[in-house]
């Protein structure tokens, strides 16, 4: 009489099925994650750059009672930027460096100047924050009003000016 023996455990295609799934499923995490981490590093370099431009602005009023012959500025520069408090002197903050693949633009040039007395000086200004591994249309733009020096940050992929920031 023939016996049959019940096999147990798992054929070698059934294994290999089964790795492949799971390769599948980490590459797809693994792209996830680093977009992710992408967008946060992208986030945190706008909010720090806000608080910068910011920063520039309140100094840029004080030194304006105490020196009107020398603004505060901050100066774009690739994938760093850094804000100079008196050109004659040479006295600056510390240069920031954005995160890896985050690169900042400004529409006007190089450099932003902030008139804190004439307000009609100032002109319209867009700082663009990029990342190289996000879409395009994955970038930060803080939007500074003339006339006003209010900040929006816009994250649309044409940002402009609201009616009542752009009255010329």
């Amino acid at each position: 009489m023939l016996q049959i023996r019940s096999q147990k455990g798992f054929t070698l295609i059934e294994l290999l099925v089964v790795i492949a799934l799971l390769t599948i499923i980490a590459a797809i995490a693994i792209i996830n994650v680093s977009h992710v981490v992408t967008r946060n590093d992208l986030q945190t370099a706008t909010v720090r750059l806000l608080a910068d431009v910011r920063t520039m602005q309140q100094l840029s009023m004080e030194k304006r009672r105490e020196d009107d012959a020398d603004k505060v500025n901050i100066t774009f520069s690739g994938n760093s930027y850094q804000i100079i408090t008196n050109k004659t002197a040479r006295t600056a903050f510390p240069a920031r460096t954005l995160p890896p693949g985050i690169t900042v633009s400004f529409s006007g040039g190089n450099t932003l100047s902030f008139d804190a007395v004439d307000l009609a000086k100032n002109t319209n200004a867009m700082i663009t924050l990029t990342s190289a591994s996000l879409p395009a249309n994955k970038t930060r733009t803080l939007v500074i009003a003339r006339e006003t020096g209010r900040i929006r940050v816009d994250s649309s992929a044409r940002p402009s000016y609201l009616t009542e920031e752009s009255s010329n």
